[in-house]
């Protein structure tokens, strides 16, 4: 859902993931007849605390941050999409006349979330969107509302323009992982209407579930489990601080036992933690099986964690690579992104995303 947007799609645009320990930046192109380019990617590391939760604690840090990576990536567009944490924003389905004028359908939307929204109206960034027509009757149609707290979209438009950046969109963070992912389908050849499939993002604090068939999401579930159980080992083990671990981790820099012992333990650990979180879905579905598991995120290249995950779940993994059967654009350095580009899931949606606005 779109709480502020241009009215021009454009030929190049960027897309920004704002994570509390990193902030990526995707740069895409999209020809006249449809193609992909990635033309430019980065990412950096923000300082601890200055982003808690999805807010913005540290805008001057964060926006420094971001600055860094738009002049180290070399990016030429300054139109960006941003995101919110789904939890951070309300969604309701309803029904509506199919007939009804664009400001008639605002007012509509606005009296709704009056009724489940539990702040005042004068809070809110409001958005919707018309899904289809409704089940058994022709002259409506089905419309999700979207509704978030006004200071947390504007406290990412406040981030994108202290970067030098025009703000296009907000999104959730779940639409543009999902957006992402029907994409990467898509041109792979991959995307089946019957299927049903587990996308598993593994994020510095959290790992979150979501079950997708076709294009909609039966089952989403977050265990407070991630990339800082692995850092926090690492500090205890070498004595090292945050910063030193997440660059020894990044340059591969680290002493051998975190190859040899380190990433093994946590390979297993996550794998076990992921079968935990699929118990969840299946009980609640009995008789429905997954036709594959896609792990995305910073941590989903751990290396044999696809492998680990396919042995206790029962069901095939692979780290998804949200640039493939994409052009890369001649600045595209391949070394930096090759083991990483499941880590650029959420900005690629969002890339993605600035082209539908």
């Amino acid at each position: 859902m779109r709480f502020w947007s241009s009215l021009k799609a454009p030929r190049m645009a960027l897309g920004l993931d704002i994570g509390p320990s990193t902030v990526k930046l995707v740069e895409l192109a999209r020809s006249g007849r449809g193609e992909w380019t990635l033309i430019a990617h980065a990412r950096a590391t923000v300082p601890g605390g200055a982003v808690v939760d999805g807010q913005i604690e540290r805008l001057d840090s964060v926006a420094d941050a971001v600055r860094d990576l738009v002049r180290r990536a070399g990016v030429r567009s300054r139109r960006v999409a941003m995101a919110l944490p789904t939890k951070n924003v309300i969604l309701r389905r309803i029904r509506m006349r199919s007939n009804m004028s664009d400001e008639e359908a605002a007012v509509h939307v606005e009296t709704e979330a009056a009724s489940f929204v539990p702040f005042p109206l004068e809070d809110l960034a409001l958005d919707f969107n018309v899904i289809g027509p409704a089940a058994g009757s022709a002259s409506e149609v089905d419309v999700l509302i979207a509704a978030a707290r006004k200071d947390r979209v504007q406290d990412r438009l406040a981030l994108a323009e202290a970067a030098g950046l025009e703000p296009m969109i907000v999104e959730t963070e779940s639409n543009a992982s999902q957006l992402a992912l029907r994409e990467w389908r898509r041109r792979g050849g991959r995307l089946q209407p019957d299927e049903t499939m587990a996308l598993i993002e593994l994020g510095h604090e959290s790992t979150n579930l979501k079950v997708i068939a076709g294009e909609d999401i039966l089952f989403e579930r977050e265990q407070a489990w991630g990339a800082r159980q692995l850092i926090d080992r690492v500090m205890r083990q070498f004595g090292l601080n945050e910063e030193q671990a997440r660059a020894g981790q990044l340059v591969g820099e680290l002493p051998a036992a975190y190859a040899a012992e380190l990433v093994p333990d946590h390979a297993n650990a996550t794998a076990r933690e992921i079968d935990r979180l699929l118990q969840f879905f299946y009980a609640g579905s009995p008789g429905r099986r997954l036709s594959g598991i896609v792990l995305a995120g910073g941590a989903a290249a751990l290396d044999g964690l696809a492998s680990r995950v396919s042995d206790a779940t029962g069901v095939q993994a692979v780290v998804i690579d949200p640039f493939e059967h994409m052009l890369v654009g001649p600045g595209v350095d391949h070394r930096t992104l090759a083991g990483q580009s499941a880590a650029y899931l959420q900005a690629c949606g969002l890339a993605l995303r600035s082209f539908e606005s």
